[in-house]
């Protein structure tokens, strides 16, 4: 059943959307119609990004959930026949880090990723709370493999200035391993990209730290905010991802330009939160450029999240057709499990909608628990102005802290369409006096005081090309063709 309603007929009843899908239609996966620009990436496919193996857009605390896809080709039979490992100790743990790591290999590090995030159970582990561990490289080993221990031990220092909420020493120690991993891994390695997999793990630890500090300081109600912290974040997070985009390789197992993508959607995130969303352009069209090859490294999470952010920038653009694709690939490919990122990303889609004249019906606001939006869209739907500013008084603070307010209030024309479409229906004529409709207005509670701020409202309609007609001042009659008056 389709779960938002094409509104606004001329008689005033509400039309079901034609497809059954559950929002009228689908996303084409190529083409023109692509979210991305350009070639398409495709949805996701059975054999590798399925959408019930991937995490998805938002989790409630604003970070990205998210699983990283490995991709099955060209992986090491030794990898295959690693056997499951039991993690008793911090040597275990050093141990097993290491072993995916010393691979060199995508998957491989795809699988070593989690256990370098502050994300996973292991930072809860109290044998791996080590200030300052001692990690023994061993005598025989290279320098490549002693930067790996480095950094395993810099993750283990991280985890125990978090568990003791020490945020600034932690974001220290989190920011020397991003610069060693820029600096000494990711510039200097030419030939290969097996280290890229990395690289969004430990800037969303960086991030999220810098979130507890400014927490802590807004908390403490400090001068100093934390926004230094934020800005360091931008700073390593830019310097990593230009030393991707400035690799010429376009071999998909060598070109470190595949970690473009991941940084982008954090960056997105940073620049979102951060309200510096005129820094995103220059990061779109650098998606929009990449090689579609590169599409085999990214997983369902990726391009759900992408997708969610490029829906709310749209948004703000007010390029609603593309925000309607991007939101509707973001919620149809979200797994159903991930409830509240469904939820975060219909608080986005809604308005959306009800601009392009889809109502959300009751039951999809009663099962994603979103009845803030119930009078809006039920002032809409009827064209009952007085019902629509109702809603929006009732629901400001979940309206301003979602960010949308400004948009729903933009639905009061969308009203006024609705309202006039209602009133021709009952009078069943073409020419509709100005006063009518004024009269109309201000029994809704409409302070109108003269005819030309209804001349003003008609006039809005007639420019957006929702109403076909004229308005005759001299007779103060709106005069409506006579064949499809309305869009």
């Amino acid at each position: 059943m389709n779960s938002f309603g094409k509104s606004f007929n001329t008689n005033g009843t509400k039309k079901a959307g034609a497809s059954s899908t559950l929002f009228g239609r689908a996303l084409p996966a190529q083409g023109s119609g692509s979210i991305f620009g350009g070639a398409a990436w495709p949805p996701p496919s059975n054999e590798g990004h399925s959408p019930e193996s991937a995490e998805t857009a938002e989790t409630t605390d604003g970070s990205a959930e998210s699983s990283r896809d490995a991709s099955s080709d060209d992986i090491p039979t030794e990898l295959l026949n690693v056997p499951p490992a039991t993690v008793n100790d911090l040597t275990d743990y050093v141990n097993l880090v290491f072993k995916y790591l010393a691979f060199r290999d995508w998957t491989a590090t795809v699988l070593a990723a989690p256990l370098l995030s502050l994300d996973n159970e292991h930072a809860r582990c109290s044998f791996l709370q080590v200030e300052n561990p001692t990690i023994a490289a061993g005598p025989d080993a290279s320098a490549e493999d002693a930067l790996l221990y480095e950094l395993i031990g810099g993750h283990i220092s991280v985890i125990h200035y978090a568990s003791v909420q020490d945020w600034v020493s932690a974001f220290a120690m989190q920011s020397a391993i991003v610069t060693v991993y820029r600096q000494e891994i990711v510039a200097k390695e030419k030939n290969s990209n097996w280290f890229i997999p990395l690289a969004y793990v430990i800037c969303d630890d960086l991030w999220k730290l810098a979130k507890k500090i400014q927490a802590t300081h807004n908390q403490l109600d400090e001068e100093d905010s934390g926004h230094e912290y934020l800005d360091k974040v931008v700073t390593h997070t830019m310097g990593l991802y230009q030393t991707c985009t400035r690799d010429s390789r376009i071999e998909l197992d060598q070109s470190k330009k595949v970690g473009i993508f991941q940084l982008t959607v954090l960056l997105l995130q940073i620049y979102f939160e951060t309200n510096k969303m005129a820094l995103l352009k220059p990061l779109l069209r650098a998606v929009h450029i990449l090689p579609f090859v590169f599409r085999e490294r990214l997983s369902t999470s990726d391009l759900v999240l992408y997708s969610f952010y490029l829906g709310k920038k749209n948004m703000f653009d007010s390029d609603l057709q593309m925000s309607d694709k991007a939101l509707e690939y973001a919620f149809k490919y979200c797994p159903e499990r991930y409830f509240d990122n469904k939820r975060r990303i219909l608080i986005y889609w809604i308005p959306v909608k009800m601009f392009l004249g889809e109502i959300p019906l009751d039951n999809l606001l009663d099962d994603y628990g979103l009845s803030e939006f119930k009078m809006i869209a039920n002032g809409v739907r009827e064209g009952n102005i007085r019902q629509l500013r109702e809603g929006i008084v009732r629901n400001r603070q979940f309206l301003m802290q979602s960010g949308v307010y400004l948009m729903v209030e933009k639905l009061a024309q969308l009203t006024y369409f609705a309202l006039f479409k209602r009133l021709v229906g009952i009078l069943g004529t073409h020419k509709i006096k100005l006063e009518a409709f004024q009269c109309l207005l201000t029994f809704l509670g409409e302070d109108i005081r003269h005819i030309d701020e209804v001349v003003c409202i008609i006039s809005n309609l007639i420019a957006k090309k929702k109403i076909r007609g004229y308005i005759s001042k001299m007779h103060n009659v709106v005069v409506l063709s006579k064949e499809n008056p309305f869009d």
